[in-house]
């Protein structure tokens, strides 16, 4: 008894594995990217809606919730950091 496929079902299982695993990617690139902009888009938000000098600078040390780039993420960036570094324009 031969448990083996069929050399015809390969190149089709291979195939839609590869396409899975591109579609993946893609979503999870897509995801990262939406992270990505509601991070800069909330501190926009927030600095636009500070009136006074101590609404910006409580604005200038909270922390976006999504930074910019996956390493800003990791250092827990605060939106003060993204203005000085020119990313909320």
């Amino acid at each position: 008894m031969e448990l083996r496929q069929p050399w015809t079902e390969r190149p089709r299982r291979l195939l839609a594995i590869a396409v899975a695993l591109v579609a993946a990617i893609a979503l999870l690139a897509l995801y990262l990217r939406m992270a990505d902009v509601r991070g800069t888009e909330l501190c926009k938000r927030a600095y636009a809606a500070a009136r006074t000098t101590a609404d910006s600078a409580l604005v200038d040390v909270q922390a976006p919730g999504a930074a910019t780039s996956r390493l800003d993420a990791a250092y827990n960036v605060s939106c003060g950091e993204l203005r000085m570094r020119g990313h909320l324009r």
